[in-house]
């Protein structure tokens, strides 16, 4: 299986990473990962809203991402994730490392400040 497409948005200056082909905002560039994204954009949330089952290869990429943020000085959060894909994130340890949210709304507050 091999990683969904995901779609970009941007809401008062954060990324918005909606996974799938149906996902809201502009289809990223296929040579895109989500590394890239994180290197990019200093405030990120991924939206698993409306979201299938992912591949572990997109939780690997979400892995990396999670090491280019921290890396580049990246915010990354991930919000709307179902039960599925909470348990997943959960038994990878990764909602330790990479903040978790219930809706896009709270996911979209309490970022640092946007640089200047």
């Amino acid at each position: 299986m091999s990683v969904p497409p995901f779609r970009v948005r941007w809401i008062a200056g954060i990324a918005v990473v909606g996974i799938g082909p149906n996902a809201a905002g502009e289809p990223a560039p296929s040579d895109t990962s989500l590394g890239d994204v994180c290197a990019n954009n200093r405030r990120v949330v991924l939206d698993f809203a409306g979201c299938n089952i992912v591949s572990s290869a997109f939780f690997g990429q979400l892995i990396r991402a999670h090491h280019v943020a921290m890396a580049s000085g990246s915010q990354l959060r991930v919000c709307c994730p179902d039960e599925l894909h909470r348990r997943v994130l959960t038994e990878v340890k990764l909602d330790r490392v990479i903040p978790l949210f219930a809706t896009l709304a709270e996911a979209l507050t309490g970022f640092d400040p946007a640089p200047g």
